[in-house]
């Protein structure tokens, strides 16, 4: 069967659009799939900024608290003002289900809410 040179002129040209199409919609669902992940990053991004921007700030507060108590308590002995600064950490939360905790720096923990019986026993560093 002889094809004539017009029909092979017309196959290539419609191949060549459906090819053209094709990769068309290839590159409309892989810029879409991109732009859409992209999008979900800068989301997360965002919430765990928020997120960490919280946490500083209420850390911030529990600092400031724990001064001004230092500040207003200089007539107790040391002991009963690590007592009461312990006592205060671990009582404070913040959102739905955080709390503080208190290390000294060579890692002896001094507050910690959901161990309290740990305190003043547990080092950071023996973990």
């Amino acid at each position: 069967m002889k094809i004539s040179f017009l029909w092979k002129i017309f196959l290539i040209v419609a191949v060549s659009y459906v090819l053209l199409f094709g990769i068309t919609v290839f590159t409309m669902f892989y810029t879409t799939n991109m732009v859409t992940e992209l999008i979900q990053t800068r989301n997360y991004e965002s919430m765990l900024n928020e997120k960490k921007d919280t946490i500083k700030s209420q850390a911030e507060i529990m600092e400031s608290m724990v001064k001004g108590f230092l500040d207003a308590s200089s007539g107790l002995s040391a002991e009963a003002r690590l007592t009461e600064v312990r006592k205060l950490i671990r009582d404070a939360r913040f959102g739905d289900n955080g709390y503080f905790f208190a290390y000294r720096y060579d890692g002896l923990r001094l507050s910690y809410q959901p161990a309290p019986d740990s305190e003043m026993t547990s080092n950071l560093y023996d973990v």
